[in-house]
């Protein structure tokens, strides 16, 4: 099976001199996950991630607003082709330790994503079809809607609870 078969698209991007908030609010707005980092031709030069974020603010003596996203971006992702196998694609993250790869198109400029959650889904399709007393459709909306309820309870925080 290809990537492009299973691969989110298309991928939030981000260049590396927009902000460290943009970025956050990015990340935040589309559930967490990754966003591609671009150079200013759009081509794939890293990844932006909660993780990143994080290490970056705990870091930095004062970090502003303004804060470049360079500074949070990891630049060891593993980026594939969409004519890429998933078997592949799994034996790159997998060296990677990540739990994303950047997919990108001959130009390296990235036209999606794709997670384990992405490379995992045909796996346990295919598992529970065999199985006689669940239906793998169910199984896997289930999987899906559980996803959503967790990226739905990460609320930013109100003016109110920001502390003073």
């Amino acid at each position: 099976m290809k990537i492009e078969q299973v691969m989110t698209a298309p991928v939030q991007t981000i260049r590396r001199r927009d902000s460290l908030a943009k970025g956050a609010r990015l990340l935040h707005e589309q559930g967490g996950g990754c966003i591609a980092v671009v150079d200013g031709e759009g081509r794939v030069v890293g990844a932006l991630t909660e993780a990143g974020v994080c290490r970056a603010s705990a870091f930095i003596q004062s970090p502003s607003m303004e804060t470049p996203v360079s500074v949070a971006t990891s630049t060891h992702v593993p980026v594939v082709g969409r004519e890429t196998t998933v078997d592949k694609a799994h034996e790159h993250m997998r060296h990677a330790r990540e739990r994303f790869a950047i997919v990108v198109d001959g130009r390296q400029r990235a036209i999606g994503v794709i997670t384990l959650d992405d490379l995992g889904r045909p796996a346990v399709q295919d598992l529970l079809s065999q199985c006689s007393t669940y239906r793998a459709e169910q199984v896997v909306r289930t999987l899906a809607e559980t996803r959503r309820r967790a990226r739905e309870s990460v609320r930013p925080p109100t003016p109110e609870a920001a502390p003073r």
